[in-house]
């Protein structure tokens, strides 16, 4: 299940600023605003244009016969981002019972599993972005869903999704920070390209404490990138909240054209 931040009627009224603070004051909703077809939903990613809003979102489904979990990305849209219709399937390839499934796992491939996608609007498209992973869990690896790619697809209509190539466009760096697994990619246009964000792990030939942390890559077309080899954000203490690990991260350029940074 997911929630929703914010005030209910944003999109007629406008937070007011708090100003010992410099930012807008947010409130949950007490209930899930959108609960899909699959076992597991989560990941949302929010993309806006003159249509309304698009969410992409890891759709988890568990087998039958006690068959291990699958994740596939899907997609749901809404006129006010709080009520959300899932797309019909337009997968035509196979029948699935996933509503709203956009893109799927490739069997026997590095991406047999999709999760935590980023969608990315620009004037040619949409890019999708997304983790891939394989079924089976690799001799020396901590655990499924590691080692973890990132790939990416194409839409000119925000609907019908193609891979752009059959090989990931980001790969962990053996023996670096993110040598086990690339997750939750983020993306902001920046100086005549693009700034990503993305979820680090290792957990065995590390540089330094195994761990997650918050690393970036830059691009000039969304599809080549060049890793920025240190770190944005690592585990610290203090505060004591930091201590064991960072991920999930977010980028924003404000208004100010500083860059925020939101992480878990």
């Amino acid at each position: 299940f997911r929630s929703a931040c914010g005030n209910s009627a944003f999109t007629h009224n406008v937070n007011a600023i708090d100003p010992a603070t410099g930012w807008v004051s947010w409130s949950k909703q007490t209930q899930a605003v959108y609960t899909g077809s699959a076992r597991i939903v989560s990941d949302p990613a929010v993309a806006v244009d003159e249509n309304g809003f698009r969410m992409a979102y890891t759709a988890i489904n568990f087998g039958e016969n006690g068959a291990a979990p699958h994740a596939s990305i899907a997609l749901a849209t809404s006129e006010d981002s709080l009520t959300w219709t899932p797309l019909g399937s337009n997968l035509a390839a196979a029948s699935t019972s996933l509503r709203g499934e956009i893109l799927r796992g490739r069997p026997g491939e590095w991406d047999e599993n999709l999760e935590t996608p980023f969608v990315l609007k620009t004037s040619a498209g949409f890019y999708l972005y997304y983790s891939g992973y394989r079924d089976g869990l690799t001799p020396g690896e901590p655990a499924k869903g590691f080692p973890a790619s990132l790939g990416v697809a194409f839409s000119r209509d925000g609907v019908n999704f193609t891979r752009v190539q059959s090989e990931p466009i980001l790969a962990p760096t053996p023996e670096g920070f993110d040598s086990d697994a690339i997750y939750s990619p983020d993306i902001t246009p920046y100086q005549n390209g693009y700034l990503m964000v993305y979820a680090g792990h290792c957990y065995g030939k590390c540089p330094g404490a195994p761990g997650v942390r918050v690393m970036a890559a830059t691009s000039p077309d969304g599809i080549h990138w060049s890793k920025i080899s240190q770190p944005l954000l690592s585990p610290k203490s203090p505060p004591e909240w930091m201590r064991d690990g960072v991920a999930e991260p977010a980028i924003l350029l404000g208004p100010d054209n500083h860059l925020y940074l939101f992480f878990t």
